[in-house]
């Protein structure tokens, strides 16, 4: 390579020949390195030899120069005779010059090792470009102040800023067209133009193959800078002289050109220029940015405007249809061009619910496809509906498919979908992904806002365990079908139903099978009903209504209500049990029977308690009478809850003797003394008392009294007889039950050997293991207890000896069948030895004849009570009797009396 060094720099480019002499400028190696530079080349290029050397040509040379100077190296290296070449160099000073160059292979030991390279006046080259430099400095300095003057401007809006942009740069460039191209996919549309042709319009879009853009657009995205100048044609007579991308942060938005009409203007820009086009697409990229912003920004405040409005509908409660047409024109103001479609989920298939901007037809359409959820999916139910196979029918109707999301419950659940169809041929829709999410979200809110206000809506006006309407509901519905003109010429009844026995079902099997019972009881009058505008309701507890339309008499009344009678009285099939629960129905009839829905309610109500008082699983049709009588119970009631404050209520006493006459003990019963009334039969209040829950304050009442009498005896030494009082299932009941036992003896220190309290039956059986918990408490407290009524329930021995009682007290009805049935003896002897077994004794009640009274010996009975001996007495005859021995003795004197 030292040959190459040392060469002079003055040698001819071709010795002998009469062409002027020509300076040699640098050379480089065969890869395009260089090795050595002129001083007429430094001075050219404003670079030091220091800095020049070992740098590739490429450092200088633009880049279409550098290719010419790679195929020259190859040329030479294979034998092709040199021709001169134009190159074109890039000064220090930016400025790029054109230079035509001759060159040649320079070999050592027959080897070519290194290229020469000559150039022609360059003297006059470094002055021109001098000259050059000097002017494109001042020039270059007058474009710094348009820049500034451009990023400092405040621009009114997008439209503008290009214009600006656009007028300045083709004064700048000293060129005919600015024009701004902006990428859409694989379009390209012009947003910005200044002094253009004819042929272009602003908005035009322009397929990027045919404007050359593609090329241009992966070229920008593959370089950091990109280039500033492209060749390309945008139209056959309009040539792009200089173009850069405008990159908004890493987003390319589009291209920064300027053009001038054929080949006008084939100059070669400067690198100032260059860097001025670049400036001027960063300084748009900034406003474009800060536009962005600013958009986004009052599309979000808008956004969160419409948002809060479909808000405030649900939290309104508005009709679903109306928060969700303001949803959709909430997301059609943010995507135009697009229609949007709400689909809700409704018996398995989706169909529309809102689509306000799409024809009727689209509707009938979707309901045809039968769209269904995939079961199967697991991450989206309705991704595979939303395709074009699907939708073949959407050209014809202007629209084309878009992009669809599931809408999504809280629990996660599908509710149905939102479907975007834009308009055939319209701009492509913005990114609407978030839009979509943000209006599936919405639509969510309002759809299981207005389930949750219709699930409420419908548990307020129906009973949750039948699903038939309430009480409140019926009042409604029959006032709104009274209001009916029709109503008064067609005639309207009113059914009220009560099931017999029911409660004995929810005492001794439980209120879930009591409950599967009234389910199975509002099914069948559902079943039972004759027509669609007829309807059955449930009142409460084991009550229900049911209102029939067009009957005119109380015959047709009647008869419309046996089929409710006769399906009702079926058995239930319950847990393999037989079950049979009889109805008894009252019927009122509009507008004989009231005018409105209360007292035809009433008046209904009042017949039912009539078919029940004459013997139950019967219909009766109201009569003024009945309603007589249900005032006359209400009052009853009324001055039932008043008697106790009024001390109304009185004990007498029934004498229980032994079989040889002896007084053994007492029975407390009790009596009303009403004011005005006066005495008021036990069998008339007893039941009252029971069902209104007044028993237990007079209970408690009869218990303390009862003590309290017992103990003043004691306090005046007569002999101590035991008290027996009866206790109802209700009393007995109650947890405190012990306790107010024990609070009576304990206030009044009266012995608890001396107390006897009377349970029925049934009320033992109820809950046998409750009974016998709650009983050996009162036994270890010292108190006795007998069962009452014993044979009239389930007639059964083997619970008694689980029981801690001390007597049984046969029910008279056995005394009563004695005579009419001759095997009620055995009974009662086949009792009496049982008994005795058990150490318990035996007590018959209602004893009313002496014939009765020896069989009950012959029994084998222990003690007797009944009219036979004594009628009840109130306490001042009971002290008389005690304070009398002779008067203990009952028995021995009738029968004697009585033989005589």
């Amino acid at each position: 390579m030292a040959s190459v060094a040392n060469t002079k720099y003055t040698e001819l480019a071709n010795p002998g020949s009469s062409q002027p002499v020509a300076e040699l400028l640098c050379s480089y190696d065969l890869h395009g390195k260089l090795i050595e530079v002129s001083e007429t080349f430094e001075s050219v290029v404003g670079y030091s030899r220091q800095h020049l050397l070992n740098q590739p040509l490429s450092f200088l040379l633009e880049p279409d120069s550098w290719k010419t100077a790679e195929q020259n190296i190859l040329e030479h290296v294979g034998g092709a005779s040199p021709q001169p070449r134009h190159v074109r160099i890039r000064l220090k000073s930016g400025v790029s010059v054109s230079v035509e160059l001759d060159t040649r292979l320079v070999f050592e030991k027959g080897i070519p090792v290194a290229v020469q390279a000559f150039g022609r006046d360059m003297a006059k080259l470094v002055s021109r470009e001098s000259s050059i430099w000097r002017e494109s400095h001042g020039t270059f300095a007058e474009n710094l102040k348009q820049l500034h003057r451009l990023s400092t401007t405040n621009h009114s809006s997008l439209g503008h800023m290009f214009a600006d942009y656009l007028r300045t740069g083709c004064e700048v460039f000293r060129l005919a067209t600015g024009l701004v191209l902006r990428v859409e996919g694989k379009w390209g549309k012009i947003c910005a133009l200044s002094g253009h042709p004819d042929r272009l319009t602003l908005d035009a879009r322009l397929p990027l193959e045919a404007t050359h853009f593609g090329s241009v657009a992966d070229r920008l995205r593959t370089h950091a800078h990109g280039q500033a100048a492209v060749d390309g044609r945008l139209e056959p007579d309009l040539q792009i002289c200089i173009a850069t991308p405008i990159l908004v942060e890493t987003e390319l938005f589009g291209m920064l050109s300027f053009s001038s009409p054929g080949n006008q203007n084939r100059r070669v820009f400067s690198g100032e220029e260059r860097e001025v086009i670049e400036l001027m697409a960063s300084g748009m990229a900034r406003f474009i940015l800060e536009d962005r912003v600013q958009t986004e920004r009052a599309l979000n405040e808008l956004r969160e405007k419409q948002l809060n409005r479909v808000l405030e509908m649900v939290a309104a409660n508005r009709p679903l249809i109306d928060t969700l047409q303001q949803l959709t024109a909430s997301v059609e103001s943010h995507l135009p061009g697009t229609a949007c479609a709400v689909l809700l989920l409704k018996q398995g298939f989706l169909s529309v619910e809102c689509a306000p901007r799409l024809p009727d037809r689209f509707r009938e359409l979707i309901a045809q496809e039968c769209l269904q959820p995939q079961a199967s999916s697991k991450v989206d139910p309705f991704a595979a509906l939303f395709t074009k196979k699907r939708f073949p029918f959407l050209p014809t109707l202007g629209f084309e498919l878009g992009p669809a999301a599931t809408v999504i419950s809280a629990a996660g659940f599908p509710l149905g979908a939102i479907l975007l169809l834009q308009e055939t041929g319209a701009a492509p829709a913005l990114p609407s992904e978030e839009i979509l999410r943000m209006a599936c979200r919405m639509a969510g809110i309002a759809i299981e806002q207005r389930q949750l206000a219709d699930r409420l809506a419908f548990q307020a006006q129906h009973d949750f365990l039948t699903g038939l309407p309430n009480r409140f509901h019926l009042l409604e519905l029959l006032e709104a079908r009274i209001a009916d003109p029709e109503a008064e010429l067609s005639g309207l009844a009113v059914l009220f139903i009560d099931l017999d026995r029911f409660k004995q079902i929810n005492d001794t099997l439980g209120h879930p099978v009591g409950d599967r019972i009234l389910i199975e009881v509002a099914e069948r009058l559902r079943a039972a009903l004759p027509s669609q505008s007829d309807f059955a309701a449930r009142m409460g507890g084991d009550e229900f209504a049911v209102v029939l339309n067009g009957l005119r008499s109380a015959s047709a009344a009647l008869d419309a209500a046996r089929p409710f009678l006769n399906a009702l009285r079926l058995p239930y099939r319950i847990d393999g049990r037989e079950l049979f629960v009889t109805p008894s129905i009252g019927v009122s009839r509009f507008p004989l029977h009231g005018n409105d829905a209360g007292t035809l309610l009433r008046r209904a109500d009042s017949a039912m308690y009539t078919a029940k008082n004459d013997g139950k699983n019967a219909v009766e049709c109201f009569v003024a009478e009945s309603e007589q009588g249900g005032i006359e119970r209400l009052e009853l009631e009324t001055a039932l809850r008043r008697a106790l404050e009024k001390s109304e209520f009185e004990l007498y006493f029934q004498p229980i003797v032994a079989m040889d006459g002896a007084l053994e003990g007492l029975e407390a019963l009790l009596a009303w003394n009403h004011a005005t009334r006066g005495r008021i039969p036990a069998s008339q209040f007893i039941p009252l008392a029971e069902e209104t829950g007044l028993i237990v304050p007079i209970g408690a009442w009869v218990l303390n009294e009862a003590c309290r009498l017992g103990a003043r005896w004691l306090e005046a030494g007569w002999a101590a007889k035991p008290i027996a009082v009866n206790m109802s299932a209700l009393q007995f009941s109650r947890p405190n039950f012990v306790e107010t036992v024990a609070s009576a003896l304990a206030s009044n220190l009266y012995p608890p050997r001396l107390l006897e309290l009377e349970l029925t039956e049934s009320l033992v059986l109820r809950d046998i293991g409750e009974s016998i918990h709650r009983m050996t408490e009162l036994r270890d407290l010292g108190v006795m207890m007998a069962i009452d009524d014993f044979g009239t329930g389930y007639s059964s021995l083997n619970y008694l000896s689980r029981l801690p009682v001390n007597s049984l007290k046969i029910d008279q009805s056995f005394l009563r069948a004695l005579e009419a049935q001759p095997g009620t003896l055995t009974v009662i002897q086949s009792i009496v030895s049982l008994a005795h077994q058990m150490n318990l004794t035996v007590v018959a009640e209602g004893v009313e004849t002496l014939e009765e009274l020896e069989l009950l010996r012959a029994a084998g009975c222990d003690r007797a009570q009944g009219h036979l001996f004594c009628a009840s007495m109130r306490a001042a005859e009971v002290e008389k009797m005690l304070a009398s021995p002779d008067r203990q003795v009952f028995m021995m004197k009738r029968a004697k009396s009585s033989s005589r």
